[in-house]
């Protein structure tokens, strides 16, 4: 048996040891490990009102750094994309969102992290990205105005924000700025 059979083996029996399911998710270290492999896809809801407003969440981690982005989920083993969709909606903003299936926008993007510069650089480097058109009435959910955004934090926007994450602004820059007719 070479080495790499002998390791895959001790992490398949660690796997079965810890009882975990990818079926419910990977804990962090192990989801990092797999993304520095392969490619990993995950949906991102474009969540719209009636007043032509998108909805951000603030972030702030390690990995990203801090700003508004798109909420979004990775895709679980042997989900559906509709389940995904709104676990994520549960999940990021508390509530299912209305969507058109076959309204989508299918998004590449593949690169280095800055905030991994001193770790691999391939964790999270490259992902599918399913964007769907969604949408929400303003007054389901409540939205409170802080001064400094917090994380988790939603807001409605009118406009492309300055402190987009700099990934959404790779990835989703110009739709957002095109869907406030900002381009």
């Amino acid at each position: 048996m070479n080495t790499l059979h002998i390791a895959i083996e001790n992490l398949n029996a660690a796997i079965k040891q810890q009882s975990i399911d990818p079926k419910k998710g990977l804990p962090v270290e192990l989801f990092n490990f797999a993304t520095s492999l392969i490619p990993f896809s995950n949906v991102d809801l474009f969540i719209t009102d009636n007043n032509h407003r998108l909805l951000l969440s603030w972030r702030n981690d390690d990995l990203f750094g801090k700003g508004w982005h798109i909420p979004g989920g990775c895709v679980r083993m042997h989900e559906t994309l509709d389940y995904r969709i709104q676990q994520t909606a549960i999940n990021e903003i508390g509530c299912k969102v209305t969507y058109d299936p076959n309204d989508y926008k299918v998004m590449e993007w593949h690169g280095t992290n800055p905030m991994l510069s001193d770790k691999d650089q391939l964790i999270r480097s490259h992902s599918i990205s399913i964007l769907y058109y969604c949408t929400l009435k303003s007054e389901i959910i409540t939205i409170t105005e802080k001064q400094e955004p917090q994380s988790g934090q939603l807001r409605w926007f009118d406009h492309c924000p300055e402190d987009l994450l700099d990934r959404h602004k790779e990835i989703y820059g110009d739709l957002i700025k095109g869907y406030f007719g900002d381009l």
